[in-house]
């Protein structure tokens, strides 16, 4: 028996090794992939603090001084003239046409 034993045994060893081999590839490969998500995670993190300080840093929007007094709105503007804004002057007359007439 120990002789087919010792026959087969090389080839199993082969194939140990092939085995053991791919594993070691593989991990390589995935151990390297994991090292470039990592340092993409950190890449993003610096991003991300970034943008979170560029947030707080923003002006006030009265930063110097306060408001105009003499700014309007259209709504007070009509209020204060007692009634509502005039015609635009772009509509000079109204013209009235009966069915069929064309407007020139």
């Amino acid at each position: 028996m120990s002789a087919s034993k010792d026959s087969r045994q090389p080839d199993q060893d082969r194939d140990l090794e092939s085995k053991v081999e791919s594993l070691e590839r593989e991990n390589s490969s995935l151990q390297r992939r994991l090292d470039r998500a990592l340092a993409e995670i950190e890449a993003l993190k610096k991003e991300l603090e970034e943008a979170l300080r560029s947030l707080k840093r923003q002006a006030a929007p009265f930063s110097k001084g306060g408001p105009n007094p003499t700014l309007t709105t259209g709504v007070a503007k009509t209020e204060k003239s007692g009634g509502p804004s005039p015609p635009s002057p772009l509509i000079s007359t109204a013209a009235s046409l009966k069915i069929g007439q064309k407007c020139l």
